[in-house]
């Protein structure tokens, strides 16, 4: 038979003490430390390059400066698709920009990640010389 634990009024304070420290630790139980939003057109031209745009800010919403933004794409699309830079570093005004080429048609998730935080935007990338919404002949 096992006696009852007995714990010490110095113990449990000491461990109420330590959950109070832990909860308020910066990022427990808080989803990012980030708001990341992202600016991207919803189309796009094979084999011309256009720019995309990450804002980071923090919770007051005052940019952050010299956060890496990882731009990407699914696995079927990378072989196809270009950022330049792939890791773009915020500047003093929040934003973070990268250049996008695809040479494939179709429609793409992009996303960019900071951390925990990811925006996604969706392009649809049509042929150079395609018509459709928009477009001329």
């Amino acid at each position: 038979m096992t006696k009852p634990r007995r714990y010490t009024s110095e113990w449990m304070v000491g461990l109420a003490l330590a959950l109070v420290v832990l909860i308020r630790a910066p990022g427990f139980g808080q989803t990012s430390q980030y708001h990341l939003a992202l600016e991207a057109p919803m189309n796009a031209t094979q084999n011309e390059a256009l720019n995309l745009v990450a804002i980071v800010q923090d919770r007051q919403g005052q940019p952050v400066n010299a956060v890496t933004v990882v731009f990407s794409v699914p696995s079927d699309w990378q072989n196809n698709i270009t950022f330049t830079p792939q890791r773009p570093v915020t500047q003093n005004n929040g934003q973070a920009s990268t250049m996008f080429l695809s040479n494939r048609t179709g429609e793409v998730r992009v996303t960019a990640r900071v951390g925990h935080r990811a925006m996604m935007a969706i392009i649809t990338v049509s042929g150079a010389g395609s018509y459709g919404p928009g477009r001329s002949q």
